[in-house]
């Protein structure tokens, strides 16, 4: 069980063997320098704010037609630390790496296929751009977006819609190429409606102290953010100038961080409190109507949808169109595809 930490500004990893860590970004909440060096633990919470129901003692997941995680890593180290994307500049790893990871421990999670080629025909940073997890569509000519209507008070109780479906309808308008008036209106629509769906979940949702169980109410939390967040990039409207935004986004925590694990930690657990720590410093980025880098969006939501460490939930067949999103760009892009994280992972 990992300790919970309260958010200052950032979280600092340690040196110690086995430590997770974040990569650099843009972002302050990214950088493993703006980290603070002491903070105090929060108490043991009640065992009542853990969500019984989850748990990576139940039932297998059903089985995919593709492998179940696919992201860059050079080395297990490596992409646990953040550094998922390879650059012009990072050095390249030995392709016997990955076989020679694999005689590790039982709990290692290694990856087994060749390195990306660091002279791809397309830019690293074009063809992340290109990917359907972080793309938007621009809006067509004489396209007037219509005024999104909602209040502080709309947040106060939900409306009994599916989330999972409006998502659905977000990646849907988010894979065209423009937006005609119509769809323009379709999008505001499905803003307001995902806002009032959300807000008050989010703000009855615990710490939970399990980071396995905190991946996955984080992760719903963070891709409603994106959607949302994203929509009104589209529209070009500026979050910060909607009077109903500042009571929307805090209703969403993202004022703690899990405590960096131990060295006795499985590499499941790293991975899922790395991922749950960089999730929560994007939603804080969110909150202030900006966008986290592209590659941080793409590397979070490749392990949120593929890793095999991660809660059902996210393994489930209702995000499969998420993953054949990836699997579908990867097809198109074989070439240029190899400079995005395409390692093969699997849990021994």
């Amino acid at each position: 069980v990992a300790t919970l930490l309260p958010q200052a500004d950032a979280w600092r990893a340690s040196d110690e063997e086995g430590s997770t860590e974040l990569s650099s970004g843009t972002y302050p909440e990214l950088d493993p320098e703006s980290w603070l060096d002491a903070l105090p633990v929060i108490g043991s919470l009640p065992e009542s704010s853990i969500d019984s129901h989850e748990s990576s003692s139940q039932g297998q997941p059903p089985e995919f037609s593709r492998p179940a995680c696919q992201v860059y890593s050079g080395t297990t180290e490596t992409w646990l630390s953040g550094q998922g994307f390879p650059t012009a500049s990072s050095s390249v790893p030995d392709e016997a790496a990955a076989p020679a990871a694999a005689g590790a421990a039982s709990d290692e999670v290694v990856a087994t296929a060749a390195p990306p080629s660091t002279t791809a025909a397309v830019p690293r940073a074009g063809l992340i751009c290109m990917h359907p997890y972080v793309r938007l569509p621009i809006l067509q000519e004489g396209v007037v977006p219509p005024p999104i209507v909602l209040s502080a008070s709309n947040f106060e109780a939900g409306n009994g819609s599916s989330v999972h479906e409006l998502l659905l309808a977000f990646r849907y308008l988010f894979a065209k190429q423009s937006l005609n008036q119509s769809e323009v209106t379709v999008l505001v629509e499905n803003v307001q409606e995902l806002a009032v769906a959300s807000a008050a979940r989010a703000r009855a949702a615990k710490r939970l102290r399990r980071p396995l169980q905190g991946v996955a109410s984080i992760g719903r939390q963070f891709l409603v953010l994106d959607a949302i967040v994203s929509a009104i990039h589209v529209l070009g409207v500026p979050a910060l100038s909607f009077m109903w935004w500042e009571a929307f986004a805090e209703c969403f925590d993202a004022d703690y961080r899990y405590n960096e694990p131990g060295i006795r930690t499985k590499c499941s657990g790293r991975i899922n409190i790395n991922l749950a720590n960089r999730m929560l410093a994007a939603i804080s980025i969110y909150k202030t109507g900006k966008r986290p880098d592209d590659g941080e969006i793409l590397f979070l939501k490749q392990l949120l949808f593929f890793s095999p460490c991660g809660p059902l939930s996210f393994r489930s067949l209702k995000w499969e169109p998420w993953r054949t999103d990836h699997s579908r760009f990867e097809e198109q892009h074989p070439a240029p595809s190899r400079c995005l994280p395409s390692g093969r992972l699997v849990a021994s």
